[in-house]
């Protein structure tokens, strides 16, 4: 059982700089834009956002770095696939 504090969120494949998950997974061109807007207008700087695997796909790491740390919140990662 995972104790999660009050203030959490979970989600996974993000597949941030994955240029052809639109077409695979169905999702819109501009899903990148959108998952960023929403994370910003729901997950506080104080909160913890679980990510659960596949956070970036074909994308440098150093290009998350400075984008992921730009979002609010306490991430914790785990591998994905």
């Amino acid at each position: 059982m995972l104790d999660l504090p009050p203030d959490a969120w979970v989600t996974s494949d993000s597949h941030f700089g994955h240029a052809n998950v639109a077409r695979y997974a169905g999702r819109p061109d501009n899903h990148e834009e959108l998952m960023l807007e929403r994370w910003h207008a729901a997950v506080a700087r104080k909160d913890t956002v679980l990510h659960l695997g596949d956070l970036v796909c074909f994308a440098r790491p150093e290009d998350w770095i400075d984008r992921g740390g730009a979002l609010p919140g306490r991430k914790v990662l785990l591998l994905g696939n």
